[in-house]
């Protein structure tokens, strides 16, 4: 069974969340009693940086796909 999560992971996250991202993750250790190892460890893990760009689709290049349609008669 796997061991459960370390509630200051979750209060990391809100925090840098709060901070729009700009509070440093030496200075969420510091205030949690933890490593800074440890908070980029789960910054990494847990994807923070694709929570605070929220939605954003990709540009998909590839603009046809399968039969186009407008076919050409010669």
């Amino acid at each position: 069974m796997a061991r459960p999560r370390n509630p200051k992971c979750y209060k990391a996250f809100q925090m840098w969340l709060e901070s729009k991202g700009q509070m440093l993750l030496k200075d969420i250790a510091e205030q949690l009693e933890l490593l800074d190892s440890q908070i980029r460890k789960w910054k990494n893990q847990d994807k923070w940086d694709v929570h605070m760009k929220g939605n954003v689709t990709k540009r998909n290049n590839a603009k046809s796909h399968g039969t186009p349609s407008k076919i050409r008669k010669g």
